[in-house]
């Protein structure tokens, strides 16, 4: 049970931490977001090298929210 919830928050963390940084950092670089933040037109080509590190930082921040939450599922059914 906990591995599903962990795997489900990482999943759902991903994608809406993935769409609002997909999102900001397209409007930044003065491109057109579409598609939830998944499509970038009209970018800097500054904004293309930095994929990686935002890749790390997206998946990063994904498995530190899910653990979080993970240890407070646990913490709160531990309690009741």
């Amino acid at each position: 049970m906990n591995k599903v919830f962990s795997m489900v928050i990482f999943i759902a963390s991903f994608f809406s931490l993935y769409s609002f940084f997909g999102v900001d950092a397209c409007l930044d670089v003065g491109g057109s977001a579409q598609n939830l933040g998944f499509k970038c037109d009209g970018a800097a080509p500054l904004y293309e090298t930095a994929t990686f590190t935002f890749w790390i930082l997206i998946v990063l921040l994904s498995a530190f929210l899910a653990r979080m939450c993970t240890k407070v599922f646990v913490m709160l059914k531990n309690r009741f």
